[in-house]
């Protein structure tokens, strides 16, 4: 690694090494890998590199350059250069002036710190009643197809704590809503999870998903037999 000597602006002269410029862009937010192109590409200037000199220079395999040149693009402290007519109109890559980038950076850290005292302005009461006194979702605010499970056990002191409603493609086709209630008087388990599954076709000839939602509800089981109390089968 080399050592870097220059002059600031009152006359103290300054002693840095090059691994601790790499450690400073490293604290800036930069990987280690960003942190060593985006250096390479400094000591550069507005000449650039292109992708083959940066492999020269770098401990860093070519293919992974080039998602970590587009990462720093993103960041705001890379961008094109033109083509190296040389070298068969290859990209040239730019380091961002530093000044410019770091400005980049605080201005984009004041934005994220505005933007959590806003959150924190507007939520922070009704999220910290969450936190003290959980939460309870009302019937009207449930899908309608649940509701008729869902009502009696409402009538009898039931809470509804919480809803989810997804879809699944990966494998078959269907919606899944997801609840968590919980019951008045249970003398040990009071948390109960509630799951209805909606698909757009006869699920009952379908061996295959029989078999992944079987498999499904006996890892679950045991899960719970081993974590709670003691059930026999399904």
């Amino acid at each position: 690694m080399y050592t870097y000597t220059y002059t600031n602006n009152i006359n103290t002269i300054i002693v840095i090494k090059e691994n601790e410029i790499i450690e400073l862009l490293e604290n800036v937010g930069l990987t280690r890998n960003q942190a060593l192109v985006y250096f390479t590409l400094i000591k550069s200037g507005m000449k650039g590199n292109i992708v083959r000199e940066l492999d020269h220079a770098l401990d860093i395999k070519r293919t992974n350059i080039y998602p970590i040149l587009s990462e720093l693009i993103d960041l705001g402290c890379v961008k094109e250069g033109g083509q190296a007519e040389k070298s068969k109109n290859a990209t040239i890559f730019i380091a961002i002036d530093p000044v410019e980038f770091l400005e980049h950076l605080i201005q984009t850290k004041h934005n994220e710190i505005n933007r959590l005292l806003e959150i924190k302005k507007r939520h922070s009461t009704s999220l910290q009643t969450i936190f003290k006194k959980g939460i309870e979702v009302k019937l009207n605010e449930i899908d309608s197809s649940l509701q008729p499970y869902f009502i009696p056990l409402i009538d009898s002191g039931w809470k509804i704590q919480s809803y989810i409603e997804r879809k699944e493609l990966a494998l078959f086709n269907y919606q899944v809503y997801d609840c968590l209630l919980r019951a008045p008087n249970a003398k040990y388990l009071k948390d109960c999870s509630f799951h209805l599954f909606i698909f757009d076709y006869n699920i009952e000839r379908d061996k295959n998903a029989l078999e992944f939602f079987t498999q499904g509800l006996k890892r679950k089981t045991k899960e719970m037999k081993s974590y709670f109390y003691d059930i026999k089968q399904i």
